[in-house]
């Protein structure tokens, strides 16, 4: 089954209100979608309903696949996948929120493999539909995977274009006084219902277009195909030069792994469009056939250059729920260039169509692969937290340096649990740690008092009351909240009544004396410039007489309230 000018339709027969039909599917999708994820007044502050967002989810994937997959053969089979891919996404998307109390999200790591599932299993159905059995013709599987990623990219392109000539006309209507396009553009939810009919008129527009989507198809592969022998030359390069330049350069950043292996994915879509859909369609270029070889024999040593940088970063930091992910990547990539480097290896200039029947085999398997990891019987959060506390308790990481927070809110479930257990730990510092994350209501909270916990001991040093006398345990706490003060350089105390003191001091050795007011009670401080300094050394020295005076200032009243601040 083809599509080409003088071929058949890969949709086996026309259905002219298929642009109509799907333009108001999904729009009307895309306006419940947008009511939906609607904030209203309560904006970013507050996460949306789990309801929402899970009904939100089943909305956006069942509307997308049943816009990719619909045809009249066999519609029924495109609604059960369409709806059955939605309530998979969904019930992903259930687990999920679980792994955050603070703000439940749908948009943890499991989620978005459930996402790139659904993506893999669209073609993968549209093959079966067509054959009527569990049968994947290469021709026609790799057909669907391109046409999908075509529409997918103009429906896009559509999209924003239609949002261009709506914004325009709302602008000419504005000039005559007439403004109810601009309003409705401001309101969410009708950019969710233009973004909708759009996409769906702009798919069943392609879908009925053989010439043009044809075309579309045929450019998008030539442009990659004369792009290939110039990305083959670069990661060339990179490979020759590594002898010479060693691996130290890639460990010294953070994106080793990620750029490698978008790289290695990159060299799989080029390769796949110098090879096309079969023997027929092989290329009469010898350097974009070379092009090709040369790509397909370098993807796997770009995957294993980035699990070696992923497990470098393991060694030093142990496993986190990303580096979990990151090394399925890095497997996947793997065995993908694996596969390519034997099909060059075994067939040399032949090597696709050995290649061919491995793609479609290692589609299937990663498609089940990624609905396999958005399950809940796989729990990275759970590994995570197993390596991260024995990194603390085998001392490889200090109670100050440790990240409790991830426990709480990254790790899911069994981080909390242990975060509980840690609750308890013999340990004090992890204890108080632990104890000041698990009631922290943000990241920077739980950060801040962490530091705050640290900064204890030199505040101890170098804190004095001006009367002479210790400060209080309490008083050093509440002052140890405050970045910098007291930490290098003296500070003097003042009580100015109950738990409030006034602590004079500065964080640098030239600049301004700072003053704060403390509530050793609480951890609000009041912060201020006690005098501005120039050029000088400003560090107090022991015995510096510090007092508090009362002093008159005058302020202007209006009716006898208060107007403005203090003046004179």
């Amino acid at each position: 089954m083809t599509m080409d000018d003088g071929g058949d339709r890969l949709d086996e027969r026309a259905w002219p209100e298929r642009a109509w039909i799907m333009a108001g599917l999904l729009g009307a999708m895309g306006l419940a979608f947008g009511l939906l994820v609607d904030r209203g007044e309560r904006g970013y502050a507050d996460p949306l309903p789990i309801w929402r967002q899970l009904t939100a989810a089943f909305l956006f994937v069942t509307g997308i696949a049943t816009v990719l997959v619909t045809q009249p053969r066999r519609w029924r089979w495109a609604a059960i996948f369409a709806v059955a891919t939605g309530l998979v996404v969904a019930r992903v998307g259930w687990s999920t929120v679980q792994y955050n109390t603070v703000r439940p999200s749908l948009f943890e790591w499991s989620f978005l493999s459930a996402l790139f599932a659904a993506l893999l299993a669209a073609p993968l159905f549209q093959t079966v539909r067509d054959e009527g059995r569990w049968r994947f013709p290469y021709r026609t599987l790799h057909l669907h995977a391109w046409t999908d990623a075509v529409i997918g990219a103009a429906g896009l392109a559509f999209v924003g274009l239609s949002f261009l000539v709506t914004a325009l006309l709302g602008a000419l209507l504005h000039l005559i006084g007439i403004d109810f396009i601009q309003d409705a553009l401001r309101e969410g939810w009708f950019g969710w219902l233009l973004a909708g009919t759009a996409f769906g008129a702009a798919s069943g527009i392609l879908r009925e277009s053989d010439r043009l989507l044809a075309t579309l198809l045929k450019v998008v592969l030539v442009v990659l195909s004369i792009l290939a022998p110039v990305f083959a030359a670069g990661i060339t390069l990179f490979l020759v030069a590594l002898p010479f330049t060693g691996l130290q350069p890639l460990w010294e950043t953070d994106s080793a792994t990620p750029i490698l292996l978008i790289c290695a994915a990159g060299g799989v879509v080029f390769v796949n469009a110098v090879i096309g859909n079969g023997r027929d369609e092989r290329t009469g270029s010898r350097i974009l056939h070379g092009a090709a070889m040369v790509l397909a024999v370098t993807i796997l040593p770009l995957a294993m250059i980035a699990a070696v940088s992923m497990g470098q970063r393991i060694g030093q930091y142990g496993w986190t729920p990303e580096r979990l992910w990151a090394a399925v990547t890095v497997l996947v990539g793997i065995a993908y260039g694996a596969a390519y480097l034997a099909s060059v290896a075994i067939a040399r200039r032949k090597f696709d169509d050995r290649l061919r029947p491995l793609n479609t085999r290692l589609a299937i398997a990663t498609c089940g692969l990624a609905i396999l990891l958005a399950t809940p019987f796989v729990d990275f959060g759970g590994i995570a937290t197993r390596s991260q506390v024995a990194r603390l308790d085998a001392g490889k990481v200090t109670p100050e340096e440790f990240d409790f927070w991830a426990l709480k809110e990254d790790f899911g479930p069994t981080g909390r649990r242990a975060l509980q257990a840690l609750r308890t730990s013999k340990d004090a510092r992890v204890a108080a740690a632990a104890k000041a994350s698990d009631q922290a209501d943000n990241r920077y909270q739980a950060g801040n008092a962490a530091r705050a916990r640290s900064r204890i001991d030199p505040v101890r040093r170098n804190l004095t009351m001006a009367d002479g006398s210790l400060p209080s345990d309490a008083l050093v706490k509440a002052t140890a909240q405050e970045y910098g003060l007291c930490t290098k350089f003296p500070c003097i105390a003042v009580a100015l009544g109950g738990t409030r003191y006034a602590v004079v001091g500065n964080r640098f050795e030239r600049g301004s004396i700072e003053r704060m007011i403390v509530d050793s009670a609480q951890p609000e401080i009041e912060r201020g410039i006690a005098r501005e300094v120039e050029d000088e050394k400003t560090t107090l020295a022991p015995g510096t007489r510090v007092e508090v005076r009362g002093v008159e200032r005058r302020q202007v009243f209006v009716d006898g309230k208060p107007v403005g601040e203090p003046f004179e």
